[in-house]
């Protein structure tokens, strides 16, 4: 036992004795901290003419984002121009898909959320698309699993 205490201390005072080594140098007080200078290349002095400002970016404009078509599925496509069909009494032919694109919605509201109601926190994969009949753009959210609805916010109509 007497041996096992004696290992015990020569660790300590060792460990004691290395943490003392690797401990930062801290300058004498008094005296300024030395500063790493560059040895290589010439001085530069920089002097108040020499700094301009710098110039304003261009301010650009929010625009919509350039719609992309033919990433639904083309049953989804489908089902959801059947509905607007259905809805405004137009000739499925009549209607254009002006974006079909694939979207990772932040929530279960799928980017259209109505005051009051309460949705899932989670993100959702699905689709957003645009469709154009009489001159009426109408913006339907997807989810993946075939749900969607007509986003009722308006669009700006081209």
């Amino acid at each position: 036992m007497s041996i096992y205490r004696h290992v015990l201390r020569v660790v300590f005072v060792a460990l004691l004795l290395l943490s003392a080594a690797c401990a930062p140098q801290l300058p004498a007080t008094g005296s300024e901290p030395s500063v790493p200078t560059a040895t290589t290349g010439p001085a530069v002095t920089v002097t108040r003419d020499a700094i301009r400002p710098i110039k304003p970016l261009e301010t650009i404009s929010p625009t919509q984002p350039a719609l992309v078509v033919g990433e639904v599925p083309d049953d989804l496509l489908n089902s959801v121009i059947d509905d607007l069909a259905h809805r405004t009494g137009i000739d499925r032919q009549s209607i254009e898909v002006v974006g079909a694109q694939a979207v990772v919605w932040n929530d279960g509201s799928l980017g259209c959320a109505k005051p009051g109601e309460m949705y899932t926190q989670a993100p959702v994969d699905g689709y957003r698309v645009i469709l154009r009949a009489d001159s009426k753009n109408y913006d339907y959210r997807l989810s993946d699993t075939g749900f969607f609805f007509l986003c009722e916010q308006t669009l700006p109509q081209k």
